[in-house]
């Protein structure tokens, strides 16, 4: 004899809230909108979000142990060893061109749509002093390729390394001649990825990772030389 719905099921447990606390100052980070001069303090942070300073304490120290916030200040990380971002560019020239690999394997006419406006909105803040409207239009950039390669995990640690070295990418935004280039790559991206040409859209990541490498690594304090 079939047994009778139970009355009751068990309730889903919404997100924690100090995983809520989290994303949101992961993604301002992530996207630029966080300058890195800017202290993070539970109590404004708490106030701005709305919530005890209990999740934001939790929160932050998660950001703490993964490196984007400072653990003296509580400010941005700003200042990367030589050391630091070699590490990063690399795993993200593992990571990057297999991603524009697949989103132009996966490509859809909406996912490309999205990635041309982000590309739009790139354009037309070239022109502009500051840097921050072109650093949110890139990671709107980067987070649509993201979701065309359509794999959550692969784009959760992409963007873990990306926010990494959020400050210093805003300072080599700063140079004109460095976010033409990120357009340029951008445009190409875009063509490849429409045409669904993997094997380009993966060189042009690649490429674009390189010269983005060289251009944080000029900004990089020297190595210190070994004493005798």
């Amino acid at each position: 004899m079939k047994q009778p719905d139970p009355p009751l099921a068990p309730l889903r447990r919404g997100e924690p809230l100090s995983e809520k606390v989290y994303r949101a100052v992961h993604q301002k980070i992530a996207s630029g909108a966080l300058d890195p001069a800017q202290k993070l303090t539970e109590t404004q942070l708490a106030t701005l979000l709305g919530v005890s300073r209990t999740p934001v304490r939790e929160a932050l120290a998660r950001l703490r142990r993964e490196g984007l916030v400072d653990s003296g200040a509580r400010r941005v990380v700003s200042t990367l060893t030589r050391a630091d971002i070699e590490e990063i560019m690399e795993v993200r020239l593992l990571m990057e061109p297999y991603i524009a690999a697949r989103a132009a394997d996966r490509a859809t006419p909406a996912g490309v749509q999205q990635l041309e406006a982000a590309l739009a909105d790139e354009e037309r803040a070239l022109p502009l002093k500051s840097p921050q409207k072109f650093s949110i239009a890139n990671h709107a950039f980067r987070q649509g390729l993201m979701r065309l390669a359509g794999n959550g995990r692969l784009a959760e640690a992409a963007s873990r390394y990306d926010a990494s070295i959020q400050a210093l990418r805003r300072a080599t935004l700063a140079r004109p001649e460095h976010r033409a280039t990120v357009v340029k790559h951008h445009r190409a991206l875009v063509e490849a990825i429409r045409a669904g040409a993997h094997e380009q859209a993966e060189a042009q990541m690649r490429q674009l990772m390189r010269e983005a490498s060289d251009c944080m690594l000029g900004l990089a304090p020297a190595r210190r030389r070994s004493r005798a």
